[in-house]
């Protein structure tokens, strides 16, 4: 199992925290990601603005705790509401199911 950070990950409590700064912006919607700490593939959880402690892995199914090992997000920022909610159905509709949060 690794717990060693993704590129781009970062320790769990700072994350979180840099999300909710971005958040409180507006027109904002991030979507958490982590690497399995097992076969190594990266994930994208479905739920957009929610942080799990935990994640399955989509691929191999086994959990990884993103408290260990940390994790990052993706950010979706838009000049109009309307806009941003159409940008975050488009992504839905292309991203399907992934990394299904697990706690």
């Amino acid at each position: 199992m690794r717990t060693d950070y993704h590129p781009g990950d970062g320790p769990f409590d700072e994350v979180v925290a840099n999300a909710d700064r971005m958040l409180a912006q507006g027109s904002i919607t991030v979507w958490q990601k982590f690497t399995c700490s097992y076969c190594g593939v990266r994930q994208t959880m479905d739920t957009p603005d929610t942080f799990y402690k935990t994640g399955r892995c989509e691929e191999c199914g086994l959990i990884s705790n993103l408290e260990l090992q940390g994790c990052g997000f993706t950010l979706i920022k838009s000049a109009t509401p309307e806009l941003h909610d159409e940008i975050v159905e488009t992504i839905q509709k292309i991203h399907g199911p992934q990394g299904e949060p697990d706690g």
